[in-house]
């Protein structure tokens, strides 16, 4: 709808895509760690406030630059992979010894 509403080029939208993908895997972490909800809902307001006050000065939605545009998925692709590496130790501390 991006591409359609607010002429952002293809990549723009790639790139929103991307980023909400690997940010939500952030805030579901945060929601099955917890039980719920606020503390996602309190990271999404972090993570917002964080990107506006440093990304978005210098990524339109219409064509995001590419020096600030990998920075950011680098940012979201290490907080989404330390979210599901922080899942994985939960279940691996919880199976039951062979012994």
């Amino acid at each position: 709808m991006n591409v359609l509403t607010t002429s952002a080029s293809p990549l723009a939208v790639v790139y929103q895509v991307i980023s909400a993908g690997l940010v939500g895997i952030l805030f579901g972490t945060v929601r099955i760690r917890t039980g719920m909800i606020w503390p996602s809902v309190i990271v999404h307001a972090l993570v917002d406030w964080a990107s506006f006050s440093v990304l978005y000065p210098q990524i339109s939605p219409r064509e995001p630059k590419p020096v600030p545009a990998i920075a950011g998925l680098a940012v979201y692709g290490v907080l989404a992979a330390a979210a599901l590496w922080s899942l994985r130790r939960e279940e691996v501390r919880t199976q039951p010894s062979a012994g």
